[in-house]
């Protein structure tokens, strides 16, 4: 289950089969240990700094370091999370007589912490520290890069970018923005109409660069529609594309 959930977590790709292979040769063999070893300490140092080590290296083949490291830190996190689970419930659970029960239980937990993390790893490769500025004015927000957003303004013929309303507040405290309705269509909503505001200018920041769209058409979200998110904004799928042109200008 560790290798599996590590496989699954880092997408390393590897077949379940072969997984399921090493982990039982590496049970066995500390099996071995803990059998003929009479200190329990080099029982723990040998399992937990050679078996270990060497377990993901037969699951995930000869790597670079860093890659490695990363290997053996979440399979690590993913034994605690499995011990620490299995002790919680035979601790919390003397009631439960079959242990194939609390094996279930230990396995539908460890599966979904491990999907749930997988998703949040996901979503947040796909989120960006983005800066709006227009007017002398310039605010910091967090965007998600979306490849379903296809908008388009059909005037300017640029791509537009979905922001929260209270963000875009902040720019109307000197007067409205001079807004115009652009129509889309979308699931539950065939024939709609969103407000569209061109501002001066858009920085999305990348690791080692940014990428400017100047200038930069911004739809305004309905009220709430994105409140209680971890981003405030929703880019436009050509986004991340202007990278070239943001290197060259």
């Amino acid at each position: 289950m560790a290798l599996a959930g590590t496989n699954h977590l880092l997408h390393r790709k590897e077949k379940n089969t072969k997984l399921i292979v090493v982990a039982f040769v590496a049970s066995g063999i500390g099996l071995l240990f803990l059998f003929f070893l009479k200190s329990y300490s080099w029982y723990l140092g040998i399992t937990h700094l050679v078996l270990g080590p060497a377990m993901v290296v037969a699951a995930f083949g000869m790597v670079g370091r860093r890659s490695f490291f990363e290997n053996w830190g979440v399979c690590y996190l993913m034994l605690l999370l499995l011990g620490g689970v299995w002790n919680l419930l035979n601790r919390e659970c003397q009631g439960i007589a079959m242990e194939t029960g609390k094996i279930c239980v230990v396995v539908l937990i460890f599966v979904t912490c491990v999907d749930y993390l997988a998703r949040r790893k996901k979503r947040a490769a796909h989120c960006y520290t983005v800066w709006i500025s227009h007017q002398g004015k310039r605010k910091k927000i967090y965007a998600y890069w979306d490849s379903g957003n296809q908008l388009m303004d059909c005037y300017t013929k640029e791509p537009v970018h979905v922001v929260s309303k209270k963000c875009i507040e902040e720019f109307e405290k000197d007067g409205p923005l001079p807004y115009r309705l652009v129509p889309f269509c979308a699931i539950g909503e065939k024939h709609g109409c969103l407000k569209v505001a061109t501002l001066e200018e858009m920085e999305i920041l990348e690791k080692e660069h940014s990428i400017q769209i100047r200038p930069v058409v911004i739809g305004v979200a309905e009220d709430g529609e994105l409140d209680n998110r971890e981003y405030q904004m929703i880019l436009h799928a050509t986004a991340l594309e202007q990278k070239i042109k943001g290197k060259e200008g």
